[in-house]
């Protein structure tokens, strides 16, 4: 099964929790794009995102020490790192 698989329109992010679902409560999740607050790159361990009326979210591009989600992609395209996964992520407040 898979991690996280984030898609965006012009006007909002979803997001397939995938493995994560029973944990998370949730399978599917969709969100205005202006709800995402901040974007923090966290240098090689993880990636922060803030939204708008939720706990904030650590997520990386591959397993890591610090239990952060795992993206599997975001709009069809596999992050490399956790510096691509953050500039893919801040791509989506624009």
């Amino acid at each position: 099964m898979a991690n996280l698989v984030i898609t965006s329109t012009a006007t909002r992010v979803s997001v397939d929790f995938g493995a994560y679902g029973a944990a998370a409560g949730v399978t599917l999740g969709t969100w205005p794009r202006s709800g995402i607050q901040s974007v923090q790159f966290y240098g090689g361990d993880y990636v922060h995102i803030a939204t708008a009326g939720d706990a904030p979210w650590h997520v990386a591009w591959a397993a890591n020490a610090f239990g952060a989600l795992i993206v599997d992609s975001v709009d069809g395209v596999a992050p490399a790192s956790n510096a691509a996964l953050y500039a893919q992520l801040v791509a989506l407040m624009l």
